[in-house]
């Protein structure tokens, strides 16, 4: 009888501990993720809604220069390869 006291009483605790901490703000925060979740299908539909035989143009995009576009290319890769070179790396040892 005292044991199953206890375990109720543990069990209550529990229950009320977890119930208390649904108020607190930064259990449920908004974030950019939760703000866009979701988003890129929804563009999705509308633009096939919009344009449902898009598919069909087979015409090159126009607009972008493609000498531009190499060159943002390239510093994009350099910037990678220096983001790369200053990694701090710790080795691990377990034995």
């Amino acid at each position: 009888m005292k044991a199953t006291t206890i375990l109720t009483l543990i069990f209550a605790t529990f229950v009320l501990m977890v119930g208390g901490c649904e108020h607190i703000p930064s259990a449920r925060q908004d974030t950019l993720l939760n703000r866009n979740f979701g988003r890129a299908f929804e563009t999705a539909k509308h633009n096939q809604i919009l344009n449902p035989n898009a598919d069909k143009n087979l015409q090159p995009v126009e607009g972008l220069d493609g000498q531009l576009v190499e060159q943002n290319m390239e510093t994009y890769r350099k910037g990678k390869e220096k983001q790369r070179d200053n990694v701090l790396t710790l080795g691990t040892s377990l034995r």
